[in-house]
């Protein structure tokens, strides 16, 4: 079955398929409480886009498939315990529809979820990886782990572009890197291969991220998250930070806005100062750089669903 946004492939579907057995099957592997809240966890399949880039990386030698899948679980078990973190941070009741494990299970209990999610995703892609291989994954999911904390501990409810741009960095672009170079990696696609998809990644996840900034002002749209989400949390997202730009005079009034979650008002300033226009063409840049990236590589299958599979990803509905 075709799942967003993945293409229509018999092979991927099933690499998929098994990606979420393994997820499941992790969770068969624990007891008592810790079982039940990972079967609940795992239950609410979701799109596995950091799992499924990882396994896509590797079609470009199709060597180790094996070892390929175990990286791609253990990617997406770390991707859910940034997520189980991020609910917590934001306060979140809902994902996507279901209940957010703390507000299932309390706030502890899901913090040590996260946690064990985060270590069992070493346990897994470390024996996979060669010495430096690994040094460079640790320090990939350190980059990660420092940027939540960062915004987390940041008492400023809106930040610069600049700013804003290393945080995606850090975060969305960060793992959609990961995934791709992991998956080359254990592989053994050629360094160059390896540093073509790094480099498709990190443009992806800057695309990625600046159109969910996009979409938190479309309410219309089916795309599982609740509409102004990060006004709601007080937070500056990519358009409001180009409203700054466009006229800094509107700065204090748009923080104290912020602060007091008055959405018509924000809306109003995004219409005038065009912010959703500008972002899109923010992520228009990434989403070319990305596309070059990809021209670049080895034709054949791989190279023909990663790009469908960006397609998708990028040219949501806004």
């Amino acid at each position: 079955m075709k799942s967003f946004p993945w293409p229509e492939h018999q092979g991927l579907n099933q690499q998929l398929s098994h990606l979420h057995d393994q997820l499941l099957d992790l969770a068969q592997g624990e007891k008592g409480p810790l079982k039940d809240m990972l079967e609940k966890l795992f239950q609410r399949r979701g799109k596995f886009l950091r799992g499924g880039f990882c396994l896509l990386a590797g079609w470009f030698t199709a060597e180790n498939p094996q070892k390929v899948a175990s990286a791609a679980m253990a990617l997406e078990a770390f991707h859910l315990a940034t997520l189980i973190h991020d609910d917590i941070i934001d306060g979140a009741l809902s994902r996507r529809g279901a209940k957010t494990i703390h507000y299932l299970y309390g706030l502890r209990e899901a913090v040590l979820l996260g946690d064990f999610l985060y270590s069992r995703a070493l346990l897994e892609i470390t024996p996979l990886l060669e010495s430096r291989q690994e040094q460079d994954f640790c320090r990939s999911i350190l980059q990660i782990c420092r940027q939540e904390i960062q915004q987390s501990l940041s008492c400023k409810p809106n930040w610069s572009l600049r700013e804003h741009k290393r945080r995606t960095a850090g975060k969305t672009a960060a793992l959609f890197t990961l995934s791709l170079h992991s998956g080359a990696q254990v592989s053994n696609a050629s360094e160059p291969i390896a540093q073509q998809l790094r480099r498709f990644g990190y443009n992806l996840g800057m695309a990625f991220q600046f159109i969910d900034d996009i979409l938190d002002y479309s309410p219309r749209l089916n795309t599982g998250k609740q509409p102004y989400q990060d006004i709601q949390n007080g937070l500056t997202n990519l358009p409001l930070i180009l409203c700054e730009i466009q006229d800094p005079r509107i700065k204090e009034k748009l923080d104290q806005a912020l602060q007091r979650g008055k959405k018509n008002y924000i809306l109003k300033i995004l219409n005038q100062l065009q912010g959703l226009e500008i972002a899109k063409t923010m992520a228009e840049k990434y989403t070319r750089r990305a596309y070059k990236e990809l021209d670049d590589l080895p034709e054949g299958e791989a190279r023909e669903l990663l790009l469908e599979t960006a397609n998708n990803c990028l040219h949501r509905n806004f």
